[in-house]
């Protein structure tokens, strides 16, 4: 099963996710037959975020969902409140934000149970993006700032860098441009350190 995950992963590089789709389901299926709970979790969001790729977000929701069963059994919480998260963000592509919302309220309460930051981190981002589509910008605002300072705490850059992007979104609907102009130079001079490119323009 595990030379299966190569092959999918080989394949996912090469950007033929029909094929390492192929891997991945005969991986599941050794696993289902192992009974090997988290390999099952695992292969079935490595599947989710194949259909994720390809826009097929009801098929994706579909494993993710399945992941969530499978980590449900064998009472992984740390890996749980992630797989909610994922299953949040399809929610949101779908439009289905009520739904994304319940998702990432879920995935908040079992990460601060077991103080999982890193997933505390993606959720208040995962539900800031839901609520600033919705033009919901105060409380959009107030997700962001927790998970700029979530994603601070684990030093996760890359992810900071969006987040501060997002952050100045809010303040600049908002009016609170002197805040906005601030959290901006901040996001351009963490990706200046980091070397990732984004326009000068993005949100101006």
């Amino acid at each position: 099963a595990s030379v299966y995950n190569l092959y999918s992963w080989a394949y996912e590089n090469m950007g033929d996710y029909p094929e390492a789709l192929r891997y991945n389901y005969a991986s599941l299926k050794l696993y289902e037959e192992l009974g090997d709970s988290t390999a099952i979790a695992f292969t079935n969001g490595n599947i989710a975020q194949d259909f994720v790729t390809l826009g097929n977000y009801a098929q994706a929701l579909r494993y993710f969902r399945q992941g969530v069963k499978a980590l449900e059994m064998i009472n992984d919480s740390i890996n749980l409140a992630a797989y909610y998260v994922n299953c949040a963000s399809v929610y949101t592509e779908m439009k289905s934000y009520d739904l994304g919302i319940e998702a990432i309220d879920t995935a908040i309460r079992i990460a601060r149970q077991v103080r999982d930051t890193f997933s505390l981190a993606y959720a208040h981002a995962g539900r800031g993006e839901i609520y600033l589509r919705q033009n919901n910008y105060a409380s959009a605002l107030s997700d962001f700032r927790l998970a700029t300072a979530f994603f601070r705490a684990v030093s996760n850059k890359d992810q900071l860098t969006g987040a501060y992007g997002k952050l100045g979104v809010c303040y600049t609907y908002l009016g609170e441009y002197d805040s906005a102009r601030s959290v901006f130079k901040k996001q351009l001079a963490l990706a200046q350190q980091l070397g990732t490119g984004i326009s000068l323009t993005q949100y101006y």
